[in-house]
């Protein structure tokens, strides 16, 4: 009478996916007394979840604008401030709108990557984090607008979290086009009736961005006549040249002949022509 014994075990917390409440009991009987049960222990037991967290920034200044041709690198950083394990963590980015995919690699731009994709995280344990960097380089601008990326991550253990949304201001740039016109009479020559001209209009881009849908524009002069493959044709009056794009430094040529018609006075068949691109403004040809 009057004394003690104390038995002690050890368990371990299954898994739980709610707040849960563990509760157990203890039994007692002996050969010569009746079966005494305990007090009943509760324990509150809550799930081990992972809690992620995604922020995305860029190396571009607030305030500073970009423009064509700029790289922008973007960093996504993705952290988990839960108490669980995420499992197979990956980061998931689509190419933002007027830029194109910047290979680091190869220094190329590679206009047919649109999503980008970290490498898959297996176990991020609570407190881990990592960030995936990429690089994309600003692509036609035709009017001032903001460039927005956001990013995603996703795992085998919890919802789809959305990063912050990035805006980068795109200002447009014009390309600078220099035009000019040669013809094959040397200056000072005489021409009469049945002499045939060939002009050449060269387009060149001099600027420091790329000219897109460039056109070389150019009237038959007063007096003469279209002429090509030894034939007169007094129907075309307008003639040019359609150039897609014209990168800086770049130039084209467009060559097209004329034949003097008769003349019955002394004159000076004077001719210009005027090149134009979609981004950029009309310049004449020296004449």
């Amino acid at each position: 009478p009057g004394e003690t014994f104390t038995f002690t075990f050890t368990v371990a917390v299954n898994a739980v996916t709610e707040n849960t409440m563990i509760q157990n009991t203890a039994k007692v009987k002996a050969d010569n007394n009746e079966e005494i049960t305990s007090n009943t222990v509760n324990i509150n037991a809550i799930p081990k979840v992972p809690n992620i967290e995604i922020t995305k920034t860029s190396d571009i200044a607030e305030g500073i604008s970009v423009k064509e041709g700029d790289i922008i690198t973007y960093t996504i950083t993705v952290r988990n401030k839960g108490n669980g394990v995420a499992k197979n963590v990956i980061i998931t980015d689509t190419i933002p709108e007027n830029t194109i995919y910047y290979d680091t690699v190869t220094n190329t731009a590679k206009e047919d990557i649109k999503v980008i994709n970290s490498s898959v995280r297996e176990r991020l344990e609570p407190g881990e984090g990592f960030s995936f960097t990429f690089k994309v380089q600003v692509g036609r601008i035709d009017l001032n607008k903001t460039i927005q990326n956001m990013a995603s991550v996703k795992g085998d253990n919890f919802d789809e979290v959305s990063s912050n949304t990035v805006g980068i201001e795109a200002s447009i740039t014009k390309p600078s086009l220099r035009a000019t016109k040669t013809a094959s009479i040397s200056e000072g020559t005489v021409v009469k009736e049945g002499t045939v001209i060939t002009y050449t209009i060269t387009v060149q881009n001099v600027g420091s961005k790329p000219a897109y849908d460039v056109t070389i524009k150019d009237t038959v002069p007063e007096y003469t006549t279209y002429y090509e493959d030894d034939t007169r044709k007094s129907e075309i009056k307008n003639v040019g040249k359609n150039i897609e794009k014209l990168e800086p430094g770049q130039s084209e040529s467009y060559t097209f002949s004329v034949i003097v018609d008769d003349i019955t006075e002394n004159l000076i068949i004077e001719n210009i022509a005027k090149v134009n691109a979609e981004n950029g403004e009309e310049t004449p040809s020296n004449a």
